[in-house]
């Protein structure tokens, strides 16, 4: 069995070294971003239960604190009505992501903002110059 590892290795090798840059087109890249790696909301709103929810927006947190604010310091604004829900959000998606839920005020951190509005829950994540970079906002069931 080892010889026959050991005679694959060149095969695979020259195979790598002869294929590799060939798979890429002639002449240089476009001008710009190639992907577009903006978060877009889904468009439809989206109906769950409390626990769907949670996990909907931890999921989506992950996701969006990854790319604008991985490893930051985050402010939470919410009020009462959501603030306990949104720090179980934060504190999941940070076990992902590095986030840190921090109640100071001085400084610029990215920010959170919760609030449930009757049977609409919202949350917006804002980078550390203000600038909204991700939003959702689902309905809730039973409520």
């Amino acid at each position: 069995m080892k010889k026959f590892l050991i005679s694959l290795c060149p095969a695979i090798l020259l195979s790598v070294l002869l294929c590799g840059c060939n798979s890429l087109p002639d002449g240089n890249p476009p001008d710009g971003a190639i992907v577009d790696n903006t978060i877009k909301s889904s468009g439809s709103m989206q109906k769950l239960t409390l626990r769907n929810a949670l996990e909907f927006f931890i999921s989506e947190l992950i996701n969006a604190s990854s790319i604008y604010c991985y490893g930051e310091n985050i402010q939470l604004e919410a009020g009462n009505d959501s603030i306990s829900h949104a720090r179980y959000i934060i504190n999941n998606a940070a076990k992902f992501s590095g986030v840190r839920l921090i109640s100071g005020t001085q400084g610029r951190y990215a920010r959170v903002r919760s609030a449930i509005n009757g049977k609409l829950w919202s949350m917006v994540l804002y980078d550390k110059n203000g600038k909204a970079v991700w939003s959702e906002t689902v309905e809730l069931l039973g409520k």
